[in-house]
């Protein structure tokens, strides 16, 4: 009699708690950009039509003033209406 391998339980990630760093992807850039061969530029867009990547851009701004890191903002499409897709 031959015994057909059972299948490895896969873990349930379902109830595992999400990731309480919301602010991760912003960390990053702003030390990225603090470093002294960093980034001159730094390009953040939305493809969803409501303006996240203008508060993104002002955040990291601000993040980056406080460390004394030169900074210039510049928005490129925040003059237009919101995308409100139903």
């Amino acid at each position: 009699m031959s015994t057909v391998p059972q299948p490895t339980p896969v873990p349930d990630r379902s109830k595992k708690k999400p990731e309480k760093r919301p602010f991760l992807l912003l960390d990053n850039l702003t030390q990225y950009a603090a470093l002294p061969a960093g980034p001159r530029r730094i390009a953040i867009g939305c493809a969803g039509g409501k303006h996240r990547a203008c508060a993104l851009i002002e955040l990291l701004a601000q993040r980056l003033t406080d460390r004394d890191v030169p900074t210039t903002v510049t928005h490129h499409h925040a003059h237009l209406p919101r995308v409100l897709k139903i």
